[in-house]
Order: C-alpha cells, then sequence, then structure tokens
C-alpha cells in the first residue's frame, strides 16, 4: 500500500534542530567531549627545508554534510619582511564523513605564482583563497602577474576544482564583473579598514571604517563605521549606512570582523578599537571591542562595548550557530569562548599553532589544527557548547505569509509525489530568506541540507500486491515549444529524445530502471505531440506499483513549476495541462455509446420481430431491413469521414493510407453503378425503356449514384426495397415480369463486385 501523505503538513519553526555527528570513523574519543584526526602524508616532498606539513586553512560545506577541506604546506623560508613562504605547490586535503581523505595537489607555478605562497603578516593578507562551493567542488582564488615584481601587473584570478583534481573553470582564470564602485571616503580620511560579509537574500554587505582628523578648515574629527548593501543582480549601488559615528574622540580601528548573526536578527561587526585618554600630563591607550548588531536597512539594534581579559588581541573571530564567539588569542595561541555578553567562558583548549587554523561546523563542532609531526598533521575536534538562549521564536512577517496559522508557524501543503519511495530517507531544506521576520520584515535563516530528516514508512509485499493493477499505457503531451523542437529531430534525434525522456523521469519519480518504456510512436493532437509512455507492473523486488508511478508522474508534471520536471529540457517540455493520461481501451472509452447502441438496436429488432409477427407484411419486413441498412451505412461513412479530417494526422504515417481507404472505395463503387447504368441503358432487351426511366427519375437516381458512391449497400436498398420495386412495377415498360428481373440481375451483379471490392477495403 502506498504511504499516505495528501494532507501532510510541515510545520517550520525557526528554532532548528543541529545534529552532532563529524567524521565519525578514524576518531578518538575521551572525557571532554573532543576527538582527534591524525592523517599520514607521503614523507618525502620536495622543499626546501624538509619542514612538516602545516595546516594553513580550514573550510567546510554549508550543507551539513560534515566535509572539510583543508589546505596544507611546508615551510621553506622566512623572507626579509619575516613572511613566511611556502613550497610552491597547493595541497588540499578533502576529510569525508566516513574519515577517508582525498588528496588533491596542484603544482602549475605558472599559473598560481609564487606571490601566492608567501603570508604577508604586515597586511594581515593571504594571496591563496580557498572557498568549498557545493557538491564536489572547489572555489581557489589567486594573484597573477605578467612581472611578479611589478605589483600593477598584479590581478586576482581563480579556478574550479572537483575532488578528482580537474580544473572545471576558463583558463585564464579571470572573474566576469558583476558590480563595482567607489568607497566614499571623507576628505582628510587617514585610515580605514574594509571588509564584505554574504547577507541572507544572496547579495553582500560592504561594511568600513573611516576615520579623520581636526583641519583649519573643519574644527573636528571623527571615526565612524559604515556599511553598503550589494543586492543580487542589481547593477545600482546604494548609499552608506552609518552604523557607528564618534566625533572628536580619537579612535583607531585595527581589526574588523563582519558576519550573519545567527541569535539575532540581521548581522553582527565586531571592531577591535584604540582610543587615546590624555590628560594634561600624560596619555592612557586604552582597548576595546565594539559589537554593532543591525539590519540590512542600516538600523542598528545594538551597540556594546567590552573589553577582554588582560587587552587581548584577537587573531581571528568566528561567530558559533547556537551563540556565542570562538576566537583565537594573538598572544598565548589559545582558542577561547566567549558568550554573547562577550564573557570569557571556562572551555579552554591549548592551540599551539602559529597560523591559528581552525573552523566550527554548523553543528557547533570546533575543527582546530594542532601540533604537526613530521610526516602527518593532527586536527582537533571539539564539541562546543551552547553560549545562548538559541529557543527564541522569530515573528513571522504574516503580511506575505500565506497559510500562516500563526506569526510564529508556517504551514505547507506538500505534494503526495514527494515522500513516495516506502522506506527511504528524505530532509527538509528551506532557503535563507523564505521566511521573513515579522517585526523588521527581514530575512531569517532557512535550514540546510541534512539538518532535519525523516524516514518514510515501508510497505509489506502484501499490501503492494494488493495495489497491483498489471501495466499501464498511456501518453504524454509535449507543448508548443516541445513539438516544434520535436518535428526538427531526425530520426536518431528523436530516439535520443525518448532515452533523455525515460531516464530523466526514472530519476525524478525515482523508480527502478526499465519501469518506463516507450514503443518511440507519436501522433499529432492538435498543434501539440503526443508521445505513448508505458509503465510495467512492479515484481516482488520493486516498491512502487504501475499505479503509484502513474499517479507521480501525472502529478510531477501537471506541478511542474514546483517539482524537478522544469529542471531537465526535454521533461520540462512536457505539458502541465495535460500530464499523464493513462490510455483506454474502446470498450473503455466509449462504454456508455456501446451499451447505447447495442440497447437500441436490440429493441428496434424485438419491435421489428414483434410487428412483423403481427402484421405478416412482406412490405413491412422489405422496410425494416432496409431501415436497418441504413442505421449501419450512415454511421459507418459519416464516421470514416470524421476520422480522416480530424484524426488522421495524428500519426503522419497513417495519413495518406487513412485517404486512400477513404477515396479508393468510393471511386471503385462509382465505376460500379456508372458501369451498372451503363450496362443496363445497352442492354439489347431492356435498353430503351431503361434509359426512358433513368431520364423520368434523373433526381432519385443522382441520388443513388451518389449514395452508392459511399457504400454499395445503397444498390441493394434499390434493388430490393419495396419503394423502388413498386416504382418500377407501375412504369408500364417494366410491366413484364422478365424485364423486371433483368433490371434487377443488372444491380445484382454490381453489388456483387461491391461486396467483392469491400473485402479488401
Amino acid at each position: 500500500m502506498k504511504t499516505k501523505l495528501y494532507n501532510l503538513r510541515f510545520i517550520v519553526i525557526t528554532t532548528c534542530i543541529f545534529l552532532l555527528t563529524f567524521l565519525p570513523n578514524g576518531f578518538t574519543q575521551d572525557a571532554i567531549n573532543n576527538s582527534t584526526f591524525s592523517y599520514q602524508e607521503a614523507s618525502i616532498q620536495a622543499n626546501l627545508t624538509g619542514m612538516q606539513p602545516q595546516i594553513l586553512q580550514i573550510d567546510h560545506y554549508n550543507d551539513n554534510s560534515g566535509i572539510a577541506i583543508v589546505r596544507i604546506a611546508r615551510l621553506n623560508y622566512i623572507d626579509d619582511f619575516n613572511n613566511a613562504c611556502y613550497e610552491q605547490r597547493l595541497l588540499l586535503r578533502v576529510i569525508q564523513a566516513n574519515g577517508s581523505v582525498i588528496k588533491i595537489n596542484y603544482e602549475n607555478t605558472t599559473e598560481i605564482q609564487d606571490i601566492n605562497y608567501c603570508d604577508n603578516y604586515n597586511s594581515g593578507k593571504t594571496p591563496l583563497g580557498i572557498y568549498p562551493l557545493f557538491d564536489q567542488y572547489i572555489l581557489v582564488t589567486y594573484t597573477h602577474a605578467t612581472n611578479t615584481s611589478n605589483t600593477t601587473t598584479y590581478t586576482d584570478r581563480g579556478m574550479v576544482f572537483d575532488w578528482g583534481g580537474n580544473i572545471l573553470s576558463n583558463e585564464n582564470g579571470t572573474f566576469s564583473l558583476l558590480q563595482n564602485g567607489t568607497i566614499p571616503l571623507a576628505q582628510n580620511a587617514i585610515d580605514y579598514l574594509a571588509t564584505a560579509c554574504a547577507t541572507l537574500d544572496n547579495g553582500y554587505a560592504l561594511i568600513y571604517t573611516n576615520r579623520t582628523l581636526k583641519t583649519s578648515a573643519a574644527n573636528f574629527s571623527y571615526t565612524g563605521i559604515y556599511a553598503i548593501m550589494l543586492y543580487y543582480n542589481s547593477s545600482i549601488t546604494s548609499q552608506s549606512l552609518v552604523l557607528y559615528q564618534s566625533i572628536n574622540q580619537d579612535i583607531t580601528f585595527s581589526n574588523l570582523y563582519c558576519f550573519i548573526d545567527f541569535v539575532n536578527i540581521g548581522y553582527s561587526c565586531i571592531a577591535y578599537a584604540d582610543t587615546t585618554a590624555a590628560s594634561s600630563t600624560t596619555s592612557t591607550l586604552d582597548s576595546f571591542y565594539m559589537r554593532i548588531r543591525f539590519l540590512s536597512s542600516g538600523t542598528v539594534m545594538s551597540l556594546d562595548i567590552f573589553s577582554p581579559s588582560n587587552n587581548e588581541y584577537f587573531l581571528d573571530i568566528e561567530p558559533l550557530p547556537l551563540g556565542g564567539y570562538a576566537v583565537i588569542n594573538n598572544a598565548s595561541n589559545t582558542l577561547n569562548l566567549y558568550d554573547e555578553d562577550a564573557k570569557l567562558f571556562s572551555y579552554n583548549f591549548s592551540l599551539k599553532h602559529i597560523s591559528g587554523a581552525f573552523d566550527v561546523l554548523q553543528n557547533n563542532t570546533a575543527l582546530v589544527a594542532q601540533n604537526e609531526m613530521p610526516t602527518s598533521w593532527n586536527i582537533l575536534l571539539i564539541d562546543l557548547p551552547k553560549l545562548s538562549r538559541y529557543d527564541m521564536v522569530m515573528i513571522i512577517n504574516s503580511k506575505y505569509c500565506f497559510g500562516c496559522d500563526s506569526s510564529e508557524v508556517i504551514t505547507l501543503d506538500v505534494f503526495s509525489c514527494t515522500f513516495n519511495d516506502p522506506g527511504g530517507q528524505y530532509y527538509i531544506q528551506m532557503d535563507n530568506s523564505f521566511v521573513m521576520d515579522g517585526a523588521y520584515n527581514e530575512p531569517i535563516f532557512g535550514i540546510d541540507s541534512n539538518v532535519w530528516i525523516f524516514q518514510t514508512e515501508n510497505i509489506t509485499s502484501s499490501k503492494r500486491n494488493a495495489n497491483k493493477q498489471g501495466d499501464t499505457r498511456g501518453t504524454l503531451r509535449l507543448t508548443i515549444l516541445g513539438s516544434q523542437h520535436f518535428k526538427e529531430l531526425n530520426g536518431s534525434g528523436k530516439h535520443a529524445f525518448f532515452d533523455t525522456l525515460i531516464n530523466n523521469l526514472t530519476f525524478m519519480i525515482p523508480t527502478e530502471k526499465g519501469r518506463l518504456r516507450s514503443d518511440e510512436n507519436y501522433q499529432l493532437d492538435t498543434s501539440n505531440i503526443l508521445i505513448s509512455l508505458s509503465i510495467s507492473e512492479a515484481n516482488d523486488t520493486e516498491k512502487l506499483t504501475a499505479a503509484d508511478i502513474k499517479d507521480n508522474l501525472h502529478q510531477l508534471i501537471t506541478n511542474k513549476a514546483f517539482t524537478c520536471i522544469s529542471t531537465k529540457t526535454v521533461t520540462d517540455f512536457l505539458d502541465e495541462n495535460y500530464g499523464f493520461q493513462q490510455a483506454q481501451g474502446i470498450g473503455e472509452k466509449y462504454r456508455k455509446l456501446i451499451i447505447i447502441v447495442i440497447m437500441v438496436y436490440i429493441t428496434l429488432c424485438l419491435l421489428s420481430s414483434i410487428l412483423n409477427f403481427k402484421l405478416k407484411s412482406k412490405n413491412f419486413e422489405a422496410i425494416s431491413s432496409e431501415t436497418f441498412k441504413l442505421g449501419l451505412v450512415i454511421p459507418h461513412f459519416v464516421f470514416l469521414i470524421l476520422f480522416v479530417v480530424y484524426n488522421s494526422n495524428d500519426i503522419q504515417v497513417l495519413h495518406l493510407p487513412s485517404v486512400l481507404f477513404l477515396s479508393i472505395p468510393m471511386f471503385i463503387n462509382f465505376c460500379i453503378v456508372i458501369y451498372a447504368i451503363y450496362k443496363g441503358i445497352n442492354d439489347p432487351i431492356i435498353g430503351e425503356n431503361f434509359k426512358e426511366w433513368i431520364i423520368k427519375y434523373k433526381g432519385l437516381v443522382a441520388m443513388f449514384i451518389i449514395l452508392a458512391t459511399t457504400d454499395y449497400e445503397y444498390l441493394t436498398i434499390l434493388k430490393d426495397g419495396p419503394i423502388f420495386t413498386k416504382i418500377l412495377c407501375q412504369d408500364e415498360r417494366f410491366n413484364s415480369l422478365s424485364i423486371f428481373n433483368k433490371f434487377k440481375h443488372i444491380f445484382g451483379n454490381a453489388i456483387i463486385w461491391g461486396t467483392i471490392i469491400d473485402i479488401f477495403f
């Protein structure tokens, strides 16, 4: 029995559930909820110093798959500017959820040149950037120069790798310019910082600081933090938004971190600042952190000032999905945790690694680079605690919410074909900004993949067998555009079209391979092409019955704007107004009409028999017989004409044969009738009389010539019908019995020839 999910509704609350699983195999767990992952590199590597491999960067895919990308390198030397320079190779390691590691090595120094392998600690910038995208794709950004000694020739480039090490981007690695502009710094600006973060509506926020000094023209100075919102697919740059501004205070910002706020609505920025408090005799330098929470409209929700213990200077700050912040202390090389109130949490792990590489997964697990061995590297995994009240429910904007029972709950109806695999595992994924905050109309976080997971009920063989109805045949209709495309294909192209369609539908339903078939026949339905499709019934090892697949396919097509049908070119050609129409047999399709015709025919036969028995009249019997003939002959010809006119074009190869099967018998019947009349006129016995009779009843004869052309049975009516026999008998030219029989003999021969022709047509 099919799992019944027709009225299934999902209540989506913005409190997300996070799984606490990552890399389960290959780890050792101790009492303080942390694990260590170790990987052995090859012992011999081409580098100048023979140093151990170091972890320079850790980043993860944002799909809750538990897959992380690690960049490793070996130190070659320290240059004259105290910058660390590494071996000139890009070494990436993909750590999968099962603990296995995929190695990606790129050694083309012509493309990724030596300038990318030295860190610039003075500017805080690293030329090489690693960004996990989705699926098995990794974006690598780097600097390329025509002259590495001339910084004016430096350009930004990028390439996309897959896990096999294949480069999928353009050869020159250049970026496509989407939008550009100028940061509006004030006059007399002496320093600024700039950073960017993604927004929940697929855009970017550019946040920057700006500081000016007093001049003779301006008797004041100010320091500020500003934001420019860059909206997706927009060429217009919005005005700067003021997030913070202070006048006549000597504040210098040296670090700026911005990100989407996991706990509250909108975005957060944390800036490290120094201020000088001067007195008449001394000046004191104070350091503090400033946290600004703001909306995309520029509204500042809160501004908090806090000072870390011992005036610690953070190397990096990472917001935690469950609230709080993970930071690396530059002085002590330790990982510290701060809650939402900027209080140091007593959850501290020693981090003895100069690069400070670490990452925080969406399940609140920290990946921290550890001490390396001569030929191996290690990652410490820490299950971080919850540092905020993350159970608050956001208020949903009901103005644009259809199907909301309240301002805190969304109810969504789901197609019954969505969860159609008995015993299958599914997860619910929701895009960012799918739901908007009710108070501020601000985008809210969605639900990532592999977070909300559930399994459908399995089905027993007995229930499945009870729902079996045998193989199902039917038709699909192409859209106007799809029909035009199909007509332009040659024979091999049409065959490939059917193959692609079957493969795509098998994957989308989904069902077992081989369950869907097509004999590749097609026909025209007005201006649309109809194509055939058959569904085989399930055997004991297959889950869905043919009836289930038929219903799922029909719903997928009729709702293709919301289903995967619209994602492929071939399946998108399917007409959503038609869906999948099951083919009906003639008996099933015209059952009512057939029953009515049979009942009428039986009634007339019974009525005729009763009247014949009562009246005992030969004329009535003959009239009844001819009436029944007309009742069969006329509909036969009418339906044949209708078929040729309206349906013969449905299948192009049958159009010409249909026309021939209609016209050839008519032409032959016409020739037989004309020949019979010609023979009668030239008969030595009745010729003259027959000619005069035709002239006298020329209207009646012309009518029967036309009718006999459509069907020879009209000749039998002319030969045996009482009304025509009476006309002949009343005519003095045919009052002789031998002449009368001669007339009937002429038309009898025509009837015989018509019968013979009818056998073949």
